[in-house]
């Protein structure tokens, strides 16, 4: 599934900007795998894997940063590109918590395995 802002900056530049939650699989594009990535398309380019973020800009005001580039959002848009924006950081936090958790659970594990394999604490 792909949730997608379209824009224009004040230049005409076209922006796309993705929160993509399903790939094709690498060596089998019928099977889906979970991703969690936010795509910036600038134009008919291909998108790109640079960092995306918001950012406060002096005279621009609130702009899209896409790698080293900054793109103007429009009034219009801004809700939007900033909902989806904190979506994906808001899904990112979860995603690290789970893996933190799971970390954790596995080396609790381990630590228990290790315990039981010496002399069970029975010295």
């Amino acid at each position: 599934m792909t949730k997608t802002v379209t824009f224009q900056t004040p230049k005409g530049t076209a922006i796309k900007l993705s929160l993509v939650t399903e790939r094709g699989a690498v060596a089998d594009a019928t099977r889906m795998v979970d991703t969690w990535e936010l795509e910036a398309q600038v134009g008919n380019e291909v998108p790109t894997g640079y960092r995306v973020g918001l950012e406060d800009h002096p005279t621009a005001g609130r702009v899209l940063r896409i790698g080293n580039g900054l793109a103007p959002i429009p009034a219009d848009k801004l809700a939007e590109v900033e909902a989806l924006v904190s979506e994906y950081k808001d899904g990112l936090e979860v995603r690290r918590a789970a893996r933190d958790a799971r970390l954790e659970a596995e080396a609790e594990y381990i630590r228990r395995s290790r315990f039981l394999a010496s002399d069970g604490g029975m010295a």
